[in-house]
């Protein structure tokens, strides 16, 4: 049979797609280099030629699935005559409906397993720097609007993203769901006091957040 010949686009995102199933199905730690080579049916050396070691698929994995959040994010963030406010709703809307598909699919409950717990964790590094910029943004559309007082928009915007992501984590802090939604409350009043604008304007975020417990 004639070897099928790819381009070098072609083939470097097979492998790196064939690694995300593996990753998904296996987990991360018991996902071997050879195990990806015998899924597509390539030889070592042209993994190899694409990536120097499983870190640095897992790496490209990562930036595979967080890019397919950014067209949305940035849709959002370049929306002429919305108020910040309403863009954050809306990101926070879309976050809670790919989480909630990602449960469904079974992907984030993978990730929640024992042995996913370093590809999931450098995922949320990851997910936060890239998102960061965005939702930076649009808090600095919101000071601007006198929407939102504060003097520090980016760091506010990561400690919010990383109390978000951590916080409501179930693999790092398992809870009940009347507990669950105890926290995603708390979640509205916080990004109120940190914003420092006005009480109820955040209040549909509980309600966006409260929908990924069943999903858990």
């Amino acid at each position: 049979m004639a070897r099928t010949v790819k381009r070098p686009e072609e083939r470097r995102l097979e492998i790196i797609q064939a690694a995300a199933n593996l990753f998904s199905v296996k987990g991360y730690e018991k996902t071997a280099v050879n195990d990806i080579i015998q899924d597509i049916g390539v030889a070592k050396g042209t993994f190899y030629h694409y990536f120097n070691s499983k870190e640095e698929i897992a790496d490209a994995v990562i930036q595979m699935v967080i890019q397919e959040s950014i067209p949305v994010l940035r849709e959002i963030e370049r929306k002429e005559g919305v108020a910040a406010v309403e863009k954050l709703l809306q990101v926070t809307e879309a976050f809670s409906a790919k989480a909630t598909q990602a449960y469904r699919d079974g992907l984030m409950n993978h990730l929640h397993q024992e042995g996913h717990s370093v590809f999931h964790q450098k995922m949320k590094v990851q997910m936060i720097k890239d998102y960061v910029p965005i939702l930076t943004s649009i808090v600095e559309q919101g000071v601007r609007e006198g929407q939102f007082h504060t003097l520090y928009p980016q760091q506010i915007t990561e400690f919010l993203l990383v109390g978000l992501h951590f916080m409501l984590d179930p693999s790092l802090f398992a809870c009940s769901k009347e507990q669950f939604n105890e926290k995603v409350k708390a979640v509205s009043e916080i990004y109120e006091k940190m914003l420092g604008t006005a009480p109820g304007s955040f209040s549909l975020v509980s309600v966006y957040l409260e929908e990924l417990y069943p999903a858990q």
